[in-house]
């Protein structure tokens, strides 16, 4: 597992975190967000030179600490928490 501290309080990251829908605009290649449902999002995205789409499932979530969620896409699968303190 990576850490990367990115300095700001971390009910800031947290709120950036889980606002999917904006990812767009302070993420590079993430193209668009749609929430599905309350667990569910799904993924517009380039990779290298092809665009792909995927899945994320929320498995975890404690307001003003931390969110888990897996991914499923057509070509690999993934796992991520974020933020949370050491």
């Amino acid at each position: 597992m990576e850490w990367t501290d990115i300095g700001v309080p971390l009910h800031v990251a947290y709120n950036a975190f889980t606002q999917f829908e904006d990812w767009p605009t302070f993420m590079r290649k993430v193209e668009n967000v749609e929430r599905v449902d309350d667990t569910k999002l799904s993924f517009k995205g380039q990779v290298f030179l092809s665009h792909r789409t995927w899945e994320a499932t929320i498995t975890e979530q404690v307001a003003d600490s931390h969110i888990v969620w897996s991914s499923t896409g057509r070509r690999a699968a993934s796992a991520a928490a974020c933020p949370s303190t050491k």
